[in-house]
């Protein structure tokens, strides 16, 4: 393949991947209460002027009543990028969805140097079409920032078994260790690491030594999540013990394989190169097919974005603070019973930044009107939720339909 057609194909497919995942971009990105915890966590550290040396705390994962924290290392990529963008949350998402691309662009590399430009190209198409992690480029999450890190921590482990040394072996733990301080899902990479040296022992690749500089590479890319734990006596580490001896212990299948993304593609681009000869036609042939099942399987009619209430968006986030922004009420509270997040801490850090923030987590009783965010089916007169009982009595002044099922509510004292 000619250098002219190569570059004509790839910008053909990074159209492509722009083009899918910019479609409908607002309706369908994600902006909820973890996005706005991080953004809280940041602007505090920014504020403060204070390493974070834990990351946010993982609400999804609950033993008796006790929840870990993942690593900080996501608030130290964000922060660049929320500077920049000037905490525009549209504009940051954008530009953190570079770092998906950036993941494809290393995957065409890294797969062409292996298996040639065909299957290079081929694995970009099928990783820019590919639906699974589709949601996930469209919102700011911790694990999303694993792909373009497992792409160096791949890269380094395919060549120790070229070539192991000592310089190699250090970087391997260094990248295992920002994986690991990103998100616990990279806690994969730790058992891969593990297998493979006992594998080369066995084969006699390398010598024990080699764990040992691995280890000390780890705990330096983890450093400041082991400064913590070590100044709380391993508190996340017996949190995530104790809860993954309960029966109800559970981990969603594609946070996990989010940190094995780029192996896959690797292997699947091993695939195409094996058919392409084989036979030029059947390595086309599959190729096509599984970008039209792909771009099936594509969600287009889809209404919300992944982890946020069905129907809430960020351009109704955006028209509901300027309501409340230019309603010139006393002092008030915002609540929504759309999803589990009854703070509406999404609503708050918007507040929050155009000046005119809520009252405190604990002053719904104190507050003079209250804003509230709910489904047709779960009408305030009836609602049981804290952040409404505690307001009672009230009136409701006025009643917004916001399409889709949601409706905002203005109760006054």
């Amino acid at each position: 393949m000619k250098l002219l057609a190569f570059i004509i194909i790839f910008i053909l497919i990074s159209l492509l991947f722009w083009g899918i995942r910019l479609y409908r971009f607002e309706k369908l990105m994600t902006f909820y209460s973890d996005q706005a915890l991080f953004l809280e966590d940041i602007s505090a550290m920014i504020r403060d002027k204070k390493p974070r040396l834990i990351g946010d705390i993982v609400n999804s994962k609950t033993v008796s009543g006790l929840n870990f924290y993942s690593g900080p290392n996501f608030y130290y990529y964000i922060t660049p990028i929320v500077l920049v963008a000037h905490w525009d949350i549209v504009l940051m998402t954008k530009i953190f969805m570079v770092t998906w691309w950036l993941v494809g662009i290393g995957l065409l590399l890294w797969i062409r140097q292996y298996f040639g430009n065909f299957a290079g190209l081929s694995t970009y198409l099928l990783y820019t079409t590919f639906p699974y992690y589709l949601n996930y480029n469209r919102f700011l999450w911790n694990p999303c920032i694993l792909p373009l890190i497992g792409l160096f921590y791949f890269t380094i482990l395919l060549k120790l078994f070229k070539h192991s040394t000592t310089s190699k072996w250090l970087l391997f733990g260094l990248i295992t260790g920002v994986g690991v301080g990103t998100h616990y899902a990279a806690a994969l990479w730790l058992l891969i690491a593990f297998c493979v040296w006992i594998f080369g022992l066995i084969k006699k690749k390398w010598q024990y030594l080699a764990g040992l500089w691995f280890l000390l590479g780890t705990t330096i890319g983890n450093l400041p999540f082991l400064i913590f734990e070590l100044r709380h006596n391993f508190f996340n580490l017996r949190i995530m013990i104790k809860f993954l001896s309960t029966s109800r212990s559970n981990f969603n299948i594609f946070d996990l394989a989010i940190a094995l993304l780029p192996i896959m593609f690797f292997i699947l681009g091993l695939l195409i190169y094996k058919l392409e000869k084989f036979n030029r036609f059947n390595a086309w042939f599959f190729v096509f097919i599984m970008t039209a099942v792909f771009l099936i399987s594509i969600n287009w009619k889809q209404q919300s974005g992944l982890g946020i209430p069905r129907g809430w968006d960020i351009l109704k986030q955006k028209a509901v603070v300027n309501l409340i922004c230019h309603s010139n009420t006393p002092p008030f509270e915002v609540a929504a019973t759309i999803g589990g997040d009854t703070l509406a801490t999404d609503l708050r850090w918007l507040l929050k930044r155009q000046g005119c923030q809520p009252m405190g987590y604990d002053q719904y009783p104190n507050a003079q009107t209250l804003y509230l965010i709910a489904p047709q089916s779960r009408l305030p007169e009836k609602e049981n939720v804290w952040e409404v009982r505690s307001f009672r009595p009230f009136t409701i002044e006025e009643k917004i339909d916001l399409q889709d099922g949601i409706w905002l509510y203005k109760l006054v004292k």
